[in-house]
């Protein structure tokens, strides 16, 4: 796995495989961008255990990016966590 060095690195496994989910990205990115100096650059490596009932692989083709079921609440929990990780 390789990321351009213009770019945070962001790793998101639900249920064990490698995904993307563009709004997860977001919330999770948004608060180290408030946290980290000007030009920092943040590496995440989440891994999510949901019921597969709760995930919709057939966003894209390449059965890559997923939706989530209550995506909204999960990236309100996620960000709080992170928050309060990040800020000791």
């Amino acid at each position: 796995y390789s990321v351009p060095k213009s770019s945070s690195a962001f790793l998101l496994f639900v249920n064990d495989r490698l995904v993307e989910c563009s709004s997860i990205r977001r919330a999770v990115e948004g608060i180290y961008a408030d946290t980290l100096p000007k030009g920092g650059k943040c590496f995440v490596y989440l891994s999510l255990e949901v019921p597969g009932s709760h995930v919709d692989v057939n966003v894209h083709p390449t059965k890559r990016e997923v939706a989530l079921l209550h995506e909204d609440k999960l990236c309100a929990a996620l960000s709080g966590a992170v928050r309060e990780t990040v800020s000791g």
